[in-house]
Formats: C-alpha cells, sequence, structure tokens
C-alpha cells in the first residue's frame, strides 16, 4: 500500500454514508445563568457522510497518543486519577475547557 492510501476495506468504510445519511440535527442549548443569555450550538450528527472519517481519524489518533503518559484517553481516565489522589484542604482545582 502506497503513502497516502488505504485498503480497500478502509475505503469501503470511509464512503460507506454515501448514499445512505441523516442531515445532523442543529439544537441551541441555553446558558440561563449567563447574563446576556447565551446559547451553545449543538450539533448531533449520528449518521452524516463523514460519520466513519470521523471513527477513521479517531482510531488513527488512538493508536498514536496511547504511547503518551500525559494525554489522558478519556474522561474517566481523569476521574480514575483524581480518585486515588490526596488533596490537602488547601488545594484547588484549575479547569480549562478547549
Amino acid at each position: 500500500m502506497d503513502k497516502g492510501s488505504c485498503s480497500h476495506p478502509e475505503a469501503k468504510f470511509l464512503l460507506s454514508k454515501i448514499e445512505s445519511f441523516s442531515v445532523p440535527h442543529f439544537y441551541i442549548i441555553w446558558k440561563i445563568l449567563k447574563n446576556p443569555m447565551v446559547g451553545r450550538p449543538i450539533v448531533a450528527g449520528y449518521n452524516w457522510i463523514l460519520t466513519p472519517a470521523s471513527i477513521f481519524v479517531g482510531t488513527l489518533l488512538k493508536d498514536f497518543y496511547s504511547k503518551f503518559d500525559g494525554i489522558l484517553k478519556d474522561s474517566l481516565s481523569l476521574i480514575k486519577i483524581l480518585e486515588k489522589t490526596k488533596f490537602s484542604i488547601d488545594s484547588f482545582f484549575v479547569y480549562s475547557r478547549l
């Protein structure tokens, strides 16, 4: 297989939604405690054309990032680390959502 190309099964999977897909559903979750009130846009695309590509890239990235201890694989990994950690009474937690 040449660099930059994929196997026949991979190509078949990547193209599997070309003819049969659902248009994603758009909605807004309102943040009512903000002043002024703002909305967070959500696009729920469970069966979209790009779903197989997302799964494929996610699989490739998992193979890459799993080699690094400093990269959490998911939220549950963080919870498990925090459950094992003892914090002093004057500790604080800094959280950033990127």
